[in-house]
């Protein structure tokens, strides 16, 4: 799971705004598997991930937004994650605000050998990225676009 919230612009802001990226270091050589889902279950992810947003009225003075018990304002499935600015989060709605929002996007991914993996995420404000209920990358907080990354062990198989 991926989350993350913004509360502010950064003027000419041209880096990108969140993204999970995975970069193979193979460890060993495992036995090659076919996936044995061909594909995510479409009622929970649709087309990859569930993505979930939250609007605000305003900041959270840099604690993040609370979602536990608020009805998401929208909620839809995406292929990939990659938002390069604050605009490519307004073509998710009309509606979507310029500021003070939370996401959160949930999914499943295929690892091909069991090895350590990289990820990271780069986020203007706060990001998280769990990945089988451990948090691997923390980049939370209120600040300009910045990119962390984590490390983790994944063994072959759906994750």
């Amino acid at each position: 799971m991926i989350e993350g919230f913004h509360e502010g612009s950064i003027e000419n802001e041209e880096e990108p705004k969140e993204k999970a990226t995975e970069k193979e270091e193979p460890k060993a050589e495992a036995k090659k598997e076919e996936p044995k889902e061909v594909k995510l279950d479409k009622g929970k992810y649709g087309e990859g991930f569930k993505a979930t947003y939250w609007f605000f009225n305003g900041g959270t003075n840099q604690k993040g937004y609370k979602t536990e018990g608020k009805r998401p304002d929208l909620v839809k499935s995406t292929k990939v994650i990659n938002f390069k600015n604050d605009g490519e989060f307004k073509k998710q709605s009309k509606d979507f605000p310029n500021d003070h929002f939370a996401c959160e996007w949930e999914g499943k991914f295929w690892i091909e050998k069991e090895g350590k993996y990289n990820f990271f995420t780069r986020s203007d404000d706060g990001s998280r990225l769990w990945i089988n209920e451990k948090q691997v990358v923390d980049n939370w907080g209120l600040h300009g676009a910045r990119e962390k990354k984590g490390t983790v062990e994944l063994k072959a198989g759906w994750h």
